[in-house]
């Protein structure tokens, strides 16, 4: 029975030798390479420059990740329009091809169930 085992108990401690001496020479080398920085194309990236025109609007009464989303739905209706809305800082962004008109965009804000922050100076 031993001299059965014995090949596979053989080849089992080098191949295990083996993978760690790789892993060894792959961190060796990681570490001697520089490391370049990389810049990876991200969603407003794309936003950008499909729909350059951009406006930012203060929006009053959003509380949740859920009232972003349906702010954002709501304004995407207008044509060629993109939306993003963050309610922590009550902030809507809209990226359009052309110029929007400011009150189709209220009107979606209104229909969304919020309000545009209105400056008091």
């Amino acid at each position: 029975m031993f001299l059965i085992l014995f090949p596979f108990a053989v080849w089992a401690v080098y191949s295990a030798r083996r993978k760690a001496r790789a892993r060894e020479e792959k961190q060796e080398n990681a570490a001697e390479e520089p490391v370049r920085p990389v810049r990876l194309v991200t969603e407003a990236d794309i936003r950008r420059r499909s729909h350059p025109v951009r406006t930012t609007i203060q929006v009053d009464g959003m509380c949740c990740e859920g009232c972003a989303r349906r702010l954002e739905q709501s304004v995407q209706k207008l044509p060629d329009t993109l939306a993003a809305a963050s309610f922590e800082k009550g902030r809507l962004i809209l990226y359009s091809r052309s110029p929007q008109d400011p009150a189709e965009i209220q009107a979606r804000i209104a229909e969304a169930g919020f309000a545009e922050k209105q400056e008091i100076l």
